[in-house]
């Protein structure tokens, strides 16, 4: 009670039982996740090797932003957001006609699904082997009486290649959250755009895509940081980052600089460099999603 009589509310404390029970979580993202990036962190502001490490404050931080094979591997991973647009357009359109249940619809479910849960060394190797010099896609090629292309031999076939294969891996997992969140919309919405003749198309873009603009923006926001943070396997089946440096990705730097160059220091640095874009691109995003939310409540 306080000086005036009343009675103070009691503090709720929490359960031992439940500090137990989040313990063994606690200490798992404490010994994966804490501890390395701190670890990255100090090896950051060092010229390590592997071996010997020497503290050279923020040097690696500025050779790293002072060279321009940085800003070109950074537009690389630009351009590989190319594929964002169409996971979301191939999802939105897959979701939209099971949801439709359109007829043979519960095995395209399971069949678009199916690339989502295969590896992406898998899916790499996969259409390395399709776009070879003697594969299935240069057979095609030659069927119609042109010469063979070298896909993974240049750059800029090589990144339509790899894109391809993030758009055909990824979009089913973009599609089952579209889904989810097109089941959660009231059938009459759709019964009465139907009555009032309302074509499939009209009541995807008026009724459908306001009603799951989360989901869209959750998948959004996933796709443009794996592209940033994920790309590796791909790269490294596929191109290993060539012909040059024109298909490498930062993750894929990091691990060249680390584990190739065995430049630790400039690794870490750069890594801490990847987490910070990643970081600002989501908050840009949810800066924006929140705006909108805004427009929308209006």
């Amino acid at each position: 009670m306080d000086r005036n009589g009343a009675t103070r509310p009691r503090r709720r404390r929490m359960p031992w039982f439940a500090l137990v029970a989040i313990a063994p979580s606690v200490l798992i993202v404490c010994l994966f996740t804490l501890l390395p990036l701190a670890w990255a962190v100090r090896t950051s502001f060092e010229r390590n090797n592997g071996v010997r490490a020497r503290w050279v404050g923020l040097e690696n931080y500025t050779r790293l932003l002072g060279d321009r094979q940085f800003w070109d591997i950074l537009l690389n991973n630009v351009i590989f957001l190319l594929a964002v647009p169409a996971v979301l357009t191939l999802a939105l359109i897959a979701a939209a006609l099971i949801y439709e249940q359109v007829p043979g619809h519960r095995i395209f479910r399971i069949v678009l699904f199916v690339p989502t849960i295969v590896s992406t060394v898998v899916v790499g190797i996969l259409f390395r082997a399709f776009f070879a010099l003697d594969g299935p896609v240069n057979r095609l090629v030659e069927l119609f009486g042109a010469a063979p292309v070298n896909w993974l031999g240049e750059g800029s076939t090589a990144m339509l290649v790899i894109i391809s294969a993030l758009v055909w891996g990824g979009f089913g997992y973009g599609m089952v959250v579209l889904l989810a969140g097109m089941s959660s919309i009231d059938p009459s919405l759709h019964e009465a755009a139907k009555i009032d003749g309302a074509r499939w198309s009209q009541r995807v873009r008026l009724i459908t895509l306001p009603l799951i603009a989360r989901p869209i923006r959750f998948v959004s926001v996933l796709n443009v940081s794996y592209t940033f943070t994920s790309l590796f396997g791909y790269i490294f089946v596929m191109t290993s980052g060539g012909p040059g440096f024109e298909t490498t990705t930062l993750d894929y730097f990091v691990y060249n600089r680390a584990f190739v160059a065995s430049q630790f220091g400039m690794a870490s640095a750069l890594a801490l460099i990847l987490l910070l874009i990643v970081l600002a691109l989501t908050l840009i995003q949810f800066r924006v999603t929140r705006v909108d939310d805004g427009a929308e409540r209006a």
